[in-house]
């Protein structure tokens, strides 16, 4: 056992070795600050990542195990990220043909207002007061995972001919629905 550790210590030795030899070589040749910062941390992350994977096999009795503490891995990664994962699922649909742009009229939960920054897990509203026909100076912000809530919570699209409102919500099914208008009063005054 303590051979196998100094075999273990050794390989992590040269990995750490051969990963900040590589990164001075690489470095010694960039002069952009941003560039040199993006590459050094790349080369930290590779080294890291082989040296996870050498404990990992040095752990591991047989791949039987390892394969289960990876299929274990990801199940947890899943559940710790299903917010992240359903968020960025949530962009892909708003991104999509049916889809809200910065600049569009939007109604969610009851707030209208401007679409003013699109993100891969939210967006903003610029809220508008309909009523008085100017903005409140109030910003919102949703998490892009709201277009698979139940369409009560809602995300309606204002179209720009007036009085009409496009729908841009999934339907029960999770399937995004045809373009569906509806009458409403001033809905697309901008």
């Amino acid at each position: 056992m303590a051979i196998r550790l100094l075999i273990v210590a050794l390989i992590v030795g040269l990995l750490f070795g051969m990963g900040e030899i590589s990164r001075r070589l690489a470095l010694g040749r960039i002069q952009d600050p941003n560039r040199r910062r993006v590459i050094s941390m790349v080369h930290r992350l590779l080294t890291l990542f082989a040296i996870a994977v050498v404990a990992l096999f040095s752990v591991a009795s047989d791949l039987s195990s390892l394969a289960t503490y990876f299929g274990l891995l990801t199940a947890g990664m899943a559940v710790a990220l299903q917010n992240v994962i359903l968020a960025s699922l949530g962009y892909l649909v708003l991104m999509g043909k049916r889809g809200i742009r910065i600049g569009d009229r939007i109604q969610v939960s009851g707030i209208t207002g401007d679409v003013i920054n699109m993100g891969m897990l939210q967006f903003q509203l610029r809220e508008f007061d309909a009523q008085r026909g100017r903005f409140t100076g109030h910003v919102a912000t949703f998490s892009n995972s709201l277009v698979f809530l139940s369409p009560a919570t809602g995300l309606l699209r204002l179209s720009s001919a007036p009085g009409k409102a496009v729908a841009a919500v999934a339907n029960d099914n999770g399937t995004e629905p045809d373009a569906e208008v509806h009458e409403s009063a001033g809905a697309g005054q901008r």
